[in-house]
């Protein structure tokens, strides 16, 4: 696990929005900031985002802005970890190829232990 002494900022993009609360509250447990994002064509162009940010995205809505915010995050300047969440593993699977390892795939379900293992391995 890395140790990071400033401030790193999860940001949690689309998705469920029952599911982002809760999601936020575990993180939030383990004394992570978080920020909710409903809509990933918002964070596009309004967010930014560090390096040793890490940006949850959900990918199971039929949202492209979702898929061009995940491309232009693989190639922004300041590159912050990715971990993709979706619903099936006909769209990204756990073991496709990103650049740097910068990006994680969970398929949902996923336990809350996968999740901040996740986080903890990100960045």
């Amino acid at each position: 696990m890395n140790v990071i002494s400033y401030p790193r900022t999860i940001f949690i993009v689309g998705g469920d929005t029952a599911l982002s609360h809760s999601t936020q509250f575990l993180l939030e447990t383990r004394n992570y900031k978080v920020n909710l994002v409903t809509k990933a064509e918002g964070f596009c162009f309004h967010t930014v985002c560090k390096e040793h940010d890490i940006v949850l995205l959900d990918l199971n809505a039929a949202d492209p802005a979702a898929y061009k915010l995940l491309n232009r995050l693989m190639f922004a300047p300041k590159r912050p970890s990715i971990v993709v969440m979706t619903g099936s593993d006909k769209i990204l699977r756990p073991d496709d190829c990103f650049p740097g390892e910068r990006i994680r795939v969970l398929v949902q379900p996923v336990t809350p232990d996968a999740l901040l293992r996740t986080v903890e391995m990100s960045g």
